[in-house]
């Protein structure tokens, strides 16, 4: 395992070559010298060789040019990703339209788990939804608590990355051997990477705006019931990056959290467990759980709390994630019998 995630991070990352090398010669060094050793070197490389192989042609995602949406609804470019800033982003950019395309690697496509489409603009639920995230995500917002806004910059943070964390944690705690921590792990990952591409997928598809552009021009939205505001803003504190540039629906956060929440149960057989864990977007705190649900409902929550989300596109973003989190788990990197 080592030393396959080495020969691919120095081909993906190579930036971190110096630091992976030095990972490397301390994992192994902890393994004694032996004919087994030398074999799961040359598995590791042979491993890495051919998911190399296999992925060679897989879409970059980058920033592009968008099309403007003009009809209620439609997604249209916001500050800061409206004016170019090159060599990083063009003018009206979003990020990574295509993902959606990229072969998957537990699923069968990215559209396999694709929700149906968004509330109608003119809806009553639409507008709850509305009046929901305007009072609950704004800048300095009354209605919410702080509790509330410090989930949400705690969750700011990459969520395949933090499920990764939270499955290496449960695989020391649990005590699982090598085979048992390859196979959640491995799983873990591609149910992550799989629930990007699907979302990616259903975003570009729907290609819905977000709050920030819904509540500024909620006045021409055809809907009565949301009153629009010109100077709405999500929070603005440090740990709050820009909404990001991507279709509102649905959440990829509430997707990736859905999904791991669902794999963790299913590989546990239990969706009760006690576990804490922490944030890189809010350092020096922690978040204590009792089951893997309990996750999943605060990671969806939080993108209400900051402003990035209506509440539907959380709902079905889980919802997407606990369906492709179950195809994965009972049809890839089943234990033989």
């Amino acid at each position: 395992m080592s030393q396959a995630a080495h020969d691919v991070l120095v081909i993906v990352a190579p930036d971190k070559k110096t630091d992976a090398d030095s990972l490397l010669v301390e994992c192994l060094s902890k393994v004694e010298n032996s004919s087994f050793k030398e074999e799961g070197i040359r598995i590791g490389i042979e491993a890495a060789a051919a998911i190399l192989e296999k992925r060679l042609n897989d879409l970059k995602p980058k920033f592009s040019t968008s099309d403007q949406g003009t009809l209620p609804g439609e997604y249209r470019s916001y500050m800061p990703w409206a004016i170019a800033n090159f060599p990083i982003w063009p003018e009206n950019a979003v990020y990574a339209p295509a993902w959606g395309t990229v072969e998957t690697f537990g699923t069968n496509t990215g559209k396999q788990f694709r929700p149906g489409p968004p509330y109608p603009m003119n809806s009553p639920i639409y507008a709850s939804d509305y009046d929901e995230v305007k009072s609950l995500g704004c800048n300095e917002c009354p209605n919410r608590t702080q509790e509330q806004l410090d989930m949400g910059a705690f969750f700011i943070e990459n969520s395949p990355s933090a499920m990764n964390r939270i499955a290496r944690t449960f695989a020391v705690n649990e005590k699982l051997n090598g085979f048992e921590t390859a196979r959640l792990l491995a799983l873990t990952h591609m149910v992550q990477a799989d629930m990007h591409i699907s979302i990616f997928d259903a975003k570009y598809f729907y290609n819905s705006w977000r709050p920030i552009t819904a509540i500024r021009d909620g006045e021409n939205d055809g809907n009565d019931n949301t009153p629009g505001d010109p100077n709405w803003i999500i929070p603005q504190r440090p740990e709050v990056r820009p909404t990001p540039p991507t279709p509102a629906y649905p959440s990829s956060h509430a997707a990736n959290g859905g999904a791991a929440a669902e794999l963790f149960k299913l590989y546990f057989g239990n969706d009760r467990k006690s576990f804490t864990i922490e944030s890189i977007s809010l350092p020096g705190t922690k978040r204590s759980y009792e089951s893997f649900s309990q996750l999943a409902d605060e990671i969806s929550l939080s993108r209400i709390y900051i402003g990035y989300h209506f509440r539907q596109d959380i709902i079905e973003g889980e919802k997407m994630g606990r369906q492709l989190a179950e195809f994965v788990y009972h049809n890839n990197l089943m234990e033989l019998k």
